[in-house]
């Protein structure tokens, strides 16, 4: 990530503040996200278990994450 931002910008200390305010807003979400996504599975009530549609969902969202990322490039 370090680099594609130093290849955005051409000043070095925006690319590290911007990598740093990427980075905390990332570990804000996830510390938001991770117990919510947690909680959801457990009162999942599915034929398949309570985990297996997360995995299967998790899965298909980063494929097309991939595929989205591909297009970008």
């Amino acid at each position: 990530m370090s680099f594609k931002l130093q290849h955005i910008t051409d000043d070095a200390t925006a690319a590290t503040g911007a990598l740093g305010t990427i980075l905390g807003i990332g570990g804000l979400v996830s510390l938001i996200a991770c117990p919510l996504a947690g909680r959801l599975s457990d009162r999942t009530a599915s034929r398949f278990g309570r985990r297996r549609p997360w995995i299967v969902g998790g899965a298909i969202v980063a494929f097309l994450s991939l595929l989205a990322n591909l297009g970008f490039s």
